[in-house]
C-alpha cells in the first residue's frame, strides 16, 4: 500500500458522483458551464509524459485550441519518467504523470533548477467485478486480489481463495493492450508475474461481457466501465483494513474506496506558468477533464481538490505535496496533502 493512499474525505466528491451517468453519451448531462479561456493569448504550449493520459490529453488540446486559436499545443506520449526527464531538461512546460512523482525524478529537478507546480487532474481507480449470478463473492481484500492475478499465487478454483467458496475454476479477464494490467502491476509486490492464464481482450466492453455471461469469472475494468455495466455485473467490494468498500461512485467520490486508486497529474514549470498561454492551458485542463475523463476510464476530481489545484496555480506554489524533504512519502488523504 501506498504511504499517502488513506480516503479521501468526504469534501472530495467527484462530479460523476453527484450526476447518474450510464453510458457515454451522458455528457452533455454532466457538463457544466462553457470553460472561458482569456482572449488575445498567442504562443505555444509543450506537454510531454504519460501514455496513460494522451488521448484525454489531446482532447483537451483541441478543445484549448478552438477557443485560443493563435496558441499550438503540442502534446507527445512517452511515460511519466519520460515526461518528468524532458521537464528537467527544459525541453517541456508540462509533464503529465500516472502516478506522483518520485525521489530521484524530484532531485533530478532540483539539481536542473527547475522548480514545479504539482496539478492533480483526475483519478485511475481499478473495480473487479463478477457476474450476477456469481452469489458466493461477498468481499475480496487486497491480499486475495493479489495471490488471485499473481501467477505464484496457486488459486485456479474459488475454494483455493477461500474455503467457503465453491470448487469451481476461476476465469479471470482484463484488457491485455489497455494500462490497466500495468496499473494492476504497481499495486502488486515488486517482480510479481501476472498468471498465465489471464484471459486478455482488445477493449473494456468485452470484458465486461465475457464476465456477465460466467459465474464463475472475475474482471478487471476502469470504474467508469464498471459503471456504466452495472446492471449486468456485480461491483466486488474490497477491503483493506477497514470494512469491505464497494468500487461506487460514491465510494470513490467520497474517498472511501482507495486500495486501488491512483491520483494522475500534471507537473507544471514554474516559469512556464509565467506565460499566460501556458497559465490559460492548465486552468482548462483541470476545468475540461470532468467532461471528458469517464469516456477514458478516469474519474475526473471535483470539489475542494480542484479548487485546491486551482488555487495553487494561481499562487504558483512550487512542489510536491508526496514527498516529504527527505524524499520519503508523506502520509495523509489528498484532501490533507492538498489543504
Amino acid at each position: 500500500m501506498k504511504p499517502w493512499k488513506v480516503a479521501f474525505g468526504l469534501g472530495l466528491a467527484l462530479a460523476s458522483a453527484s450526476v447518474p451517468a450510464q453510458q457515454r453519451g451522458d455528457r452533455a448531462e454532466r457538463e457544466p458551464a462553457d470553460v472561458v479561456v482569456p482572449a488575445g493569448l498567442t504562443g505555444k504550449v509543450v506537454v510531454r509524459g504519460s501514455d496513460v493520459l494522451l488521448k484525454p490529453a489531446e482532447e483537451v488540446e483541441r478543445a484549448f485550441e478552438a477557443r485560443a486559436k493563435a496558441v499550438a499545443v503540442d502534446i507527445v506520449g512517452g511515460g511519466s519518467g519520460a515526461g518528468l526527464d524532458r521537464l528537467a531538461a527544459g525541453a517541456c512546460d508540462i509533464a503529465m504523470t500516472s502516478r506522483p512523482i518520485r525521489k530521484h525524478e524530484r532531485d533530478r529537478l532540483r539539481k536542473q533548477g527547475v522548480a514545479f507546480v504539482e496539478v492533480p487532474v483526475a483519478l485511475d481507480a481499478l473495480a473487479f467485478v463478477v457476474s450476477r449470478d456469481c452469489d458466493w463473492v461477498d468481499y475480496l481484500t487486497v491480499a486475495e486480489v493479489r495471490k488471485l492475478f499473481g501467477a505464484d499465487g496457486g488459486i485456479r478454483t474459488w475454494r483455493d481463495l477461500r474455503e467457503s467458496w465453491p470448487d469451481r475454476e476461476i476465469q479471470v479477464h482484463a484488457q491485455s493492450n489497455g494500462f490497466r494490467v500495468a496499473r494492476l502491476r504497481r499495486e502488486l509486490p515488486r517482480n510479481t508475474r501476472l498468471r498465465k492464464d489471464l484471459t486478455g481482450w482488445t477493449s473494456e466492453r468485452e470484458v465486461a461481457r465475457a464476465v456477465a455471461t460466467t459465474a464463475s469469472s472475475l474482471g478487471m475494468l476502469s470504474c467508469p466501465e464498471a459503471w456504466r455495466d452495472a446492471d449486468d455485473l456485480r461491483l466486488v467490494r474490497i477491503k483493506d483494513g477497514a470494512g469491505p468498500v464497494a468500487p461506487s461512485r460514491a465510494e470513490v467520490g467520497h474517498g472511501k474506496y482507495w486500495a486501488f486508486c491512483e491520483p494522475t497529474l500534471l507537473y507544471v514549470s514554474a516559469k512556464a506558468l509565467e506565460r499566460p498561454e501556458v497559465a490559460a492551458f492548465v486552468t482548462f485542463y483541470i476545468e475540461w477533464m470532468p467532461r471528458i475523463g469517464q469516456d477514458h476510464g478516469f474519474s475526473p476530481i471535483s470539489g475542494p481538490l480542484k479548487m485546491a489545484a486551482l488555487r495553487k496555480l494561481r499562487a504558483r506554489e512550487v512542489g510536491t505535496h508526496f514527498l516529504d524533504e527527505s524524499g520519503e512519502p508523506k502520509q495523509g488523504s489528498l484532501a490533507k496533502l492538498y489543504r
